[in-house]
């Protein structure tokens, strides 16, 4: 048998793989996750470290600006290298899902870092759907457009900011006619 050239890394591993917090370490990305919870929540003014105890967000590595809902991120490295930001919201039961991308296609309608560009967002009927490899069969909706910008330093970010407006049509009544992704120092998995 013949082996593949492709080697793929994938960054901030789910399910029952050891995170660099449950290590007590640094991950692959240099971020001292044993510090902090890599999900932030912007439904108030408090974030979970991984002690358990509560501090102040301003005092956390990520500041959750705007629109309810817990949002993540994620560096995935490969053929293609993507951050794909997520913003899961339980009570209104959706996940919306952002993709970028490098190398670029496009931007998309988006300021970005540069060698980055657009490569979806999409919504899904099912707040659950807010992982890396979503199993599930909700339905999703596919955004119209969008407007705003990404950023943050160096190639593949650490933390990035998010301030961007996902704007959806047709769209079944479960989905918004737009939303709001907004988040400062988002720690990237």
């Amino acid at each position: 048998m013949r082996a593949s050239g492709l080697f793929l890394l994938v960054l901030g591993c789910g399910g029952d793989s050891v995170s660099a917090a449950d290590a007590g370490g640094v991950d692959a990305l240099g971020t001292d996750s044993s510090k902090v919870d890599s999900s932030a929540t912007d439904s108030g003014a408090d974030t979970s470290v991984a002690d358990g105890s509560v501090v102040d967000a301003s005092d956390a590595s990520m500041t959750p600006d705007a629109g309810a809902g817990t949002y993540t991120a994620y560096a995935l490295i490969g053929g293609y290298d993507r951050v794909v930001i997520f913003k899961s919201d339980p009570q209104r039961n959706v996940c919306f899902e952002l993709r970028l991308v490098s190398p670029p296609q496009s931007s998309g309608g988006l300021t970005l870092p540069s060698m980055w560009g657009f490569e979806s967002a999409k919504v899904t009927h099912d707040s659950a759907a807010c992982v890396k490899q979503y199993m599930g069969a909700a339905q999703t909706w596919p955004v119209a457009s969008q407007a705003g910008v990404t950023s943050w330093a160096g190639y593949l970010p650490k933390t990035l900011d998010i301030d961007v407006t996902l704007t959806f049509s047709g769209q079944p009544n479960w989905a918004p006619a737009t939303e709001q992704l907004k988040a400062t120092a988002l720690v990237v998995n």
